[in-house]
Protein backbone atom coordinates (compact mmCIF):
# COMPACT_ATOMS: atom_id res chain seq x y z
CA UNK A 1 0.00 0.00 0.00
CA UNK A 2 3.11 2.82 0.86
CA UNK A 3 4.48 1.74 -2.43
CA UNK A 4 1.62 3.19 -4.56
CA UNK A 5 2.10 6.59 -2.27
CA UNK A 6 5.38 7.01 -3.70
CA UNK A 7 6.62 9.41 -5.82
CA UNK A 8 6.15 8.58 -9.68
CA UNK A 9 9.94 9.05 -10.10
CA UNK A 10 10.50 5.74 -7.68
CA UNK A 11 6.93 4.42 -7.62
CA UNK A 12 7.67 1.61 -9.43
CA UNK A 13 10.93 0.64 -8.15
CA UNK A 14 8.67 0.91 -4.25
CA UNK A 15 6.33 -1.64 -6.26
CA UNK A 16 9.63 -3.97 -6.88
CA UNK A 17 10.91 -3.64 -3.35
CA UNK A 18 7.31 -3.83 -1.49
CA UNK A 19 6.68 -7.25 -3.76
CA UNK A 20 10.02 -8.40 -2.97
CA UNK A 21 9.45 -7.89 1.18
CA UNK A 22 6.26 -9.50 0.99
CA UNK A 23 7.35 -12.31 -0.44
CA UNK A 24 10.35 -12.59 1.99
CA UNK A 25 7.63 -12.03 4.75
CA UNK A 26 5.73 -14.57 3.33
CA UNK A 27 8.61 -17.25 2.74
CA UNK A 28 9.33 -16.51 6.73
CA UNK A 29 6.03 -16.91 8.25
CA UNK A 30 6.27 -20.36 6.11
CA UNK A 31 9.16 -21.19 6.91
CA UNK A 32 8.02 -20.40 10.71
CA UNK A 33 10.47 -17.72 11.68
CA UNK A 34 9.98 -14.94 14.19
CA UNK A 35 12.90 -12.11 14.26
CA UNK A 36 11.06 -11.03 17.20
CA UNK A 37 12.82 -14.01 19.03
CA UNK A 38 16.18 -14.15 19.60
CA UNK A 39 16.64 -17.63 21.18
CA UNK A 40 14.73 -18.78 18.18
CA UNK A 41 17.75 -18.13 15.92
CA UNK A 42 20.00 -19.58 18.00
CA UNK A 43 18.57 -22.56 18.12
CA UNK A 44 18.01 -22.68 14.21
CA UNK A 45 18.90 -26.42 12.61
CA UNK A 46 20.61 -26.87 9.72
CA UNK A 47 17.64 -27.24 7.51
CA UNK A 48 15.74 -24.06 8.68
CA UNK A 49 19.17 -22.18 7.86
CA UNK A 50 18.54 -23.13 4.44
CA UNK A 51 15.37 -22.29 3.77
CA UNK A 52 16.40 -18.89 5.61
CA UNK A 53 19.23 -18.62 3.21
CA UNK A 54 16.69 -19.74 0.08
CA UNK A 55 14.15 -16.68 1.05
CA UNK A 56 17.03 -14.19 1.27
CA UNK A 57 17.69 -14.73 -2.13
CA UNK A 58 14.53 -12.95 -3.29
CA UNK A 59 15.78 -9.79 -1.99
CA UNK A 60 19.20 -10.14 -3.69
CA UNK A 61 17.46 -10.45 -6.93
CA UNK A 62 19.22 -8.29 -9.16
CA UNK A 63 15.57 -6.00 -10.13
CA UNK A 64 15.35 -5.64 -6.46
CA UNK A 65 19.01 -4.53 -5.46
CA UNK A 66 18.75 -2.50 -8.87
CA UNK A 67 15.16 -0.71 -7.77
CA UNK A 68 16.62 0.12 -4.24
CA UNK A 69 19.96 2.01 -5.48
CA UNK A 70 17.39 4.37 -7.36
CA UNK A 71 15.61 4.94 -4.68
CA UNK A 72 18.56 5.61 -2.70
CA UNK A 73 19.65 7.89 -4.86
CA UNK A 74 16.60 9.61 -5.08
CA UNK A 75 16.47 9.73 -1.49
CA UNK A 76 19.49 11.00 -1.35
CA UNK A 77 18.99 13.46 -3.90
CA UNK A 78 15.49 15.24 -3.16
CA UNK A 79 15.83 14.53 0.99
CA UNK A 80 19.69 15.82 1.61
Amino acid sequence: EWANTAPDEIKSDMLIFADAYQQFADDLDAIGIDFSDPEQAAAMDAETIAQLEDAVQVMAATDVEAALNRIEAFFERECS
